[in-house]
């Protein structure tokens, strides 16, 4: 039995999509729902956290491949034989950390396939129709916020909440459980290389001593990827902030703009970058900000007292 442990996010079922495909030695049918996920076929084969047994899962999935969303399935070790083989998706950084927790809120807004956009809109109508898995951003806008209303929060406070995210990321379940999967044995898989259509056919090939053809497969998995379309903007935005040259920012979701504030803040430390609704124009506005910023107002995040070992002033920015 070949057993796929991965946390949230990190195309699990998609990998599995692609191993049951090889074992029947040709592409099964597109996987995708509207918003680009692959869990049409995990429907399909049944998923290991309806089964109380691995011999119901067995009987169920008729396939040689289980796919284990860790977060979800934290007894996975218990379904899992000496001798099995394990695959395990593992990523490394706060990018690919940006990257996994925009995938997984962008798994919500099931009635409309509008997932971080519906939450923008309305987020009350995004948490009731997440799915099986609870969500309590409302929940903790009340607790760390004091929003208690009943109307869509303001997207700077939106931005805050998930900039507070962003800043005690040690603590959150997709970045706890991707640090135990790195102390499981078995072969590893990156997100990146599950991105890359050439990495990922050839590890396949090795794996299954098969050729097989997904490239029209794989660029539609691409296509629908909205996460990392977000991704390669923040990392353009970034870049130009870096090497001192004006861009006018780009549309960017309100996770996108947490994260650039997070990243900012982390590197100039004493400067605090709490925003109003709108965000920055051009990066040349970014950068008038950081360089014309108060001194007598400067003062490192309260939180990076309080977690002081994570947030060493000379190491941030190694991650």
């Amino acid at each position: 039995m070949r057993n796929i442990l991965y946390t949230t996010g990190s195309h699990g079922q998609f990998l599995k999509y692609l191993f049951d495909s090889y074992e029947h030695k040709h592409l099964l049918p597109a996987p995708f729902t509207p918003t680009g996920r692959s869990h049409n076929h995990a429907q399909k084969a049944a998923q290991v956290i309806a089964f109380d047994t691995f011999a119901e899962f067995k009987q169920a999935n008729q396939s040689n491949t289980a796919a284990y969303e860790v977060c979800a399935v934290r007894n996975y070790a218990e379904f899992i034989k000496k001798s099995d083989t394990n695959y395990i998706i593992l990523w490394e950084g706060f990018e690919n950390f940006c990257y996994i927790f925009q995938c997984y809120i962008d798994r919500g807004g099931g009635k409309n396939n509008l997932g971080i956009k519906q939450l923008e809109q309305n987020v009350f109508d995004f948490e009731n129709s997440y799915g099986e898995i609870p969500i309590f951003i409302t929940d903790n806008l009340k607790k760390y916020f004091n929003f208690y209303g009943n109307t869509q929060p303001n997207r700077g406070l939106l931005r805050t909440y998930f900039l507070l995210n962003f800043f005690t990321y040690f603590e959150n379940i997709a970045w706890k459980q991707n640090e135990q999967l790195k102390k499981e044995k078995g072969e590893v898989f990156t997100v990146e290389q599950i991105l890359n259509y050439d990495l990922l056919k050839e590890k396949l090939k090795d794996i299954f001593d098969l050729e097989l053809d997904f490239k029209n497969m794989h660029d539609k998995f691409i296509e629908k990827n909205y996460p990392l379309k977000e991704i390669k903007k923040i990392k353009q935005i970034l870049f130009a902030i870096d090497n001192n040259t004006n861009l006018t920012i780009p549309k960017i979701n309100v996770i996108s703009e947490a994260y650039i504030l997070f990243v900012l803040e982390k590197k100039h430390f004493d400067i605090p970058f709490l925003l109003g609704n709108n965000f920055f124009k051009t990066t040349n506005d970014i950068l008038d900000y950081i360089n014309y910023f108060p001194s007598y107002m400067k003062k490192p995040n309260n939180l990076f007292h309080k977690f002081y070992r994570e947030y060493k002033r000379d190491s941030l920015n190694d991650k």
